[in-house]
C-alpha cells in the first residue's frame, strides 16, 4: 500500500479525483516492496535495488538506482557490516520512502512509500486524476519534481499522465528548459519536447526563432532548420522578400546563396524567380553585381533565363549595354553571344553602322570580322562607296585593301565595280600607272584595255595607239 503524509491508506490506483476507485486489492499491509543495498569498493556511491512486490516472483518491477550515502538520510558505512536493525529515508517532491531492514555486507529488508498530498495535487491540475502505485513510485524513485509539474501547468499542459512525467525526467527535461520551449506553437507536445532535447535545443536558440517570429512552425520544421544549422535570422531576410517556405530556405541555405544575391533579384525590378531560379543563378556564378548592372537589360525585354545565357557564355553586361543603347535590331541573348565570341568588339560595329554599315545583319557583320576587315578599312571602303558586305569581302579576299582603292579611284569612272577594280589589283595596275593614262589621253578605258596596256607595257602600248 501508499500512505501519505497523513497516514491515509492509499489503494493499489491512487484516486485524485471525486471518483471511486472501489473493489481493487490494495497490497499487503504496511509494505510497498523490498530492497538491497550494495557499497561496491567501499566508496560513497550506494546502489540501491528497489523491488515493488515481493522479490523473486516474476511480476514484480525492479529499478537498480544509484545514490550517494548523503542522499538516504540515515544510512552510513556501519549499515555494510554487522546484523543491526536499520531504518532509513530518501526524499522526494512525490513522497517519501521509509526503508527498514537489517545491516549487513549487502544489506535489505523491506519499504513502505508515503505519497506527497501537495504533488498529488499538482498532478490533479495537469489531468492526472488515477495514477497507479507503481508509477507514482518511480516518479518519486527518478525525482520527478514538483517544479517540473510547475512548469508544465505554466506552459499550458494539461490532460497528460503520469508515464510522460517519468519520460520528462528520464531525458533530463529540466523545468525552466521546458518553460522556455513552451514559448513555441502549441506548446509542443511531449514527444516533441523530448525530440527538441535529444537535439539539444536550448533557450537560446529559442530566443532566436521567437526573434525571427518562426515561434509558430512545427516543432518538425524547426527541428530541419536546426539539424541543418540553418541561422534563425536568414528566415527574416527571405520572408521580407517573399520566400515564405521551410522548404526554400533550407535550399538556400544548402546551396549557400548569399542574401545579397536575393536582394538584387528582387529589386532588379526583373521578372519574378523561384527557388529553383535563383538557385540556378548562384550555382552559374552569377553574383548580386552581376545582376545589379543587368538593369538596361532587363528595360529592354530580356528575361533571366537570356541574361544567364549570356553570362555564362561570357558575356560581359556593359557589352551588351552598348549594342542594345545602339539600336541594333533582332538583337536577342543568342545573336549578342555570337557576336561576342567571334571577337566583334562594340566599337568595331558601333563605327562600320556609322559608316554606313547600318543595315548590315548579323551573319554579314560575322563574315566581315572573319575576312579580317577592320573598322577603319571599313571606313575607307564606304568612303569609295563600296559597303556591300560581298564587295567588301572580294575586295579583301582579293588582297585589296582601302587605301589602294582610294588611290586608284582617283583615276577610273565611277562605272568601275569591285570585280573590276580587283582586276586591276590582280594586274598590278596601280594610281601611277592610271594617272599616265591618263596624261596620255586615255583616262575613258575599260578594264581590258587597262588590262591589255600594263601586259604590253605603257610605252609599246602607246606606240601601237598612236595613228
Amino acid at each position: 500500500m501508499i500512505r501519505n503524509r497523513r497516514g491515509w491508506v492509499l489503494p493499489s490506483v491512487v484516486c485524485l479525483g471525486l471518483g471511486a476507485c472501489a473493489g481493487l486489492e490494495a497490497l499487503p499491509e504496511g509494505v510497498d516492496g523490498v530492497w538491497k543495498a550494495r557499497r561496491p569498493g567501499g566508496g560513497d556511491q550506494v546502489r540501491l535495488d528497489i523491488f515493488m512486490g515481493p522479490m523473486g516472483l516474476r511480476s514484480t518491477e525492479q529499478r537498480h538506482m544509484w545514490f550517494d550515502l548523503g542522499e538516504l538520510e540515515g544510512l552510513d558505512a556501519s549499515a555494510f557490516r554487522g546484523s543491526e536493525p536499520l531504518t532509513f529515508r530518501l526524499d522526494r517532491d512525490a513522497g517519501t520512502f521509509h526503508f527498514e531492514g537489517t545491516s549487513r555486507r549487502r544489506p535489505r529488508g523491506s519499504f513502505r512509500f508515503e505519497a506527497s498530498t501537495a504533488y498529488l495535487d499538482r498532478l490533479a491540475q495537469l489531468g492526472v486524476t488515477e495514477i497507479a502505485p507503481n508509477l507514482l513510485v518511480l516518479q518519486a524513485l527518478y525525482g520527478v519534481s514538483g517544479g517540473l509539474v510547475e512548469a508544465l501547468l505554466a506552459g499550458g499542459y494539461r490532460d497528460t499522465d503520469a508515464e510522460n512525467l517519468l519520460k520528462l525526467e528520464y531525458y533530463g527535461l529540466r523545468p525552466d528548459w521546458i518553460a522556455s520551449m513552451s514559448r513555441l506553437k502549441g506548446p509542443p507536445s511531449f514527444r516533441e519536447l523530448i525530440q527538441l532535447h535529444r537535439y539539444g535545443v536550448g533557450s537560446r536558440e529559442v530566443d532566436a526563432w521567437v526573434e525571427a517570429e518562426l515561434q509558430d512552425l512545427s516543432v518538425d520544421d524547426l527541428l530541419r532548420l536546426y539539424r541543418h544549422g540553418f541561422r534563425a535570422a536568414d528566415a527574416v531576410v527571405y520572408r521580407r522578400h517573399g520566400f515564405d517556405e521551410v522548404d526554400a530556405w533550407l535550399t538556400f541555405h544548402r546551396n549557400g546563396v548569399p542574401e545579397e544575391l536575393i536582394v538584387a533579384i528582387v529589386e532588379s525590378g526583373g521578372p519574378e524567380l523561384d527557388v529553383s531560379g535563383v538557385v540556378g543563378m548562384y550555382r552559374h556564378g552569377i553574383g548580386p553585381g552581376r545582376v545589379r548592372e543587368a538593369g538596361k537589360l532587363i528595360e529592354a525585354g530580356f528575361d533571366w533565363d537570356a541574361l544567364v545565357y549570356m553570362w555564362r557564355h561570357g558575356v560581359d553586361t556593359d557589352y551588351a549595354d552598348t549594342l542594345i543603347g545602339a539600336g541594333l535590331d533582332g538583337l536577342d541573348a543568342q545573336a549578342i553571344t555570337r557576336l561576342a565570341a567571334n571577337g566583334l568588339a562594340t566599337d568595331w560595329i558601333l563605327r562600320v553602322r556609322a559608316a554606313g554599315g547600318q543595315d548590315l545583319d548579323l551573319e554579314e557583320l560575322i563574315q566581315l570580322r572573319r575576312h579580317g576587315v577592320s573598322a577603319r578599312a571599313y571606313e575607307a571602303f564606304a568612303e569609295a562607296d563600296f559597303t556591300s558586305p560581298d564587295d567588301i569581302r572580294l575586295l579583301v579576299s582579293s588582297g585589296v585593301d582601302a587605301e589602294w582603292v582610294e588611290r586608284v579611284q582617283e583615276h577610273v569612272p565611277e562605272t568601275f565595280d569591285a570585280e573590276a577594280l580587283v582586276q586591276l589589283r590582280r594586274n598590278d595596275v596601280d594610281a601611277r600607272f592610271l594617272e599616265r593614262l591618263g596624261e596620255a589621253g586615255f583616262d575613258d578605258l575599260d578594264v581590258d584595255e587597262i588590262v591589255e596596256a600594263r601586259r604590253a607595257g605603257l610605252d609599246r602600248w602607246l606606240e601601237r595607239r598612236q595613228p
